[in-house]
């Protein structure tokens, strides 16, 4: 009987030291760099190493955790909690106080009140601070590799990933999405990993469809496209035939009587007659005075 308990006692105590040095590996995965050598953030190689369970204990614990706590904000009313907790304990050291100064004259709580408060050292406010500030810079970084398509797999995932989340959005509450979602970012990288050989044989087998189909369908495309080609080329043909003739026919028809006409005979008709008496003249000193006007004298 004692064998055995100090045997499960080992036992629970190896499963602490490895799961306490599962979380140091997890809190120290260390920096990684971009194609172009700029140095990314320490949360790159964490959410890594977190979603594709190298630290098996750490990711199991972090997963139940994050379940647990999406499924108790949702099912249970924490900031009522919160409150409640807050009143009663405001209740009890008020009564505390009160019954102490009646009873002694001296508050029982006031007598615990320690000579200096706690207050939160500003080398933990920095920390947190320069944790949040790589926190957003990973986040702007990860936007960034994922549209520049630093890499085409993961930029197809964040697609896949972004679509269905614009679609289930529609019929699924924020909490259900969230549970989804955390699901599977914890059992996809798992599964993959577990079946990396057989998925990848299916993915270049798909492949390889995809890009016989494409082929036969540029092969299809061409030779159609050829035919259309020389289709549309014997019809601009006959087209352009057609048109010439009618623009030639056109031509001759309004050619054709300056080119045929006939001068016509002249005719004595056709000309002034000749008078037969010669013309009278007048003497000057017959016409009126009204009518005669002074020649101007040129110099």
């Amino acid at each position: 009987m004692s064998q055995a308990v100090n045997e499960a006692f080992e036992k629970s105590q190896q499963e602490t030291f490895n799961a306490q040095s599962d979380f140091k590996g997890l809190a120290n995965p260390g920096n990684a760099t971009t194609e172009t050598d700029q140095s990314l953030t320490s949360f790159h190689n964490f959410f890594n190493d977190l979603f594709t369970w190298k630290f098996p204990r750490a990711s199991g614990v972090v997963f139940a955790g994050s379940v647990s706590l999406i499924l108790a904000v949702h099912y249970i009313d924490v900031l009522r909690y919160v409150l409640k907790g807050l009143y009663l304990s405001f209740a009890a050291v008020s009564a505390a106080e009160f019954a102490g100064k009646t009873l002694t004259g001296n508050g029982f709580v006031s007598q615990m009140r320690p000579n200096r408060y706690f207050a939160v050292p500003r080398e933990s406010l920095d920390s947190i601070f320069a944790g949040l500030h790589q926190f957003i810079n990973f986040l702007v970084l990860e936007f960034q590799r994922i549209l520049f398509v630093e890499n085409f797999a993961t930029t197809v995932s964040a697609f896949v990933a972004s679509f269905f989340g614009y679609v289930l959005i529609k019929y699924l509450p924020l909490w259900s999405l969230v549970l989804t979602s955390t699901v599977l970012a914890f059992t996809v990288p798992l599964v993959y990993l577990k079946n990396q050989e057989v998925i990848d044989q299916q993915i270049a087998h798909l492949s390889e469809i995809i890009n016989a189909q494409l082929n036969q369908a540029k092969q299809v495309g061409g030779k159609y496209a050829n035919e259309y080609t020389i289709q549309a080329k014997q019809a601009a043909g006959q087209w352009t035939g057609k048109i010439q003739e009618l623009t030639g026919a056109k031509k001759e028809e309004v050619k054709k009587p300056y080119r045929d006409e006939v001068e016509p005979e002249l005719k004595d008709s056709d000309f002034p007659t000749v008078p037969a008496v010669a013309p009278v003249t007048i003497p000057a000193d017959v016409i009126e005075p009204e009518f005669q006007q002074p020649i101007a004298e040129t110099y």
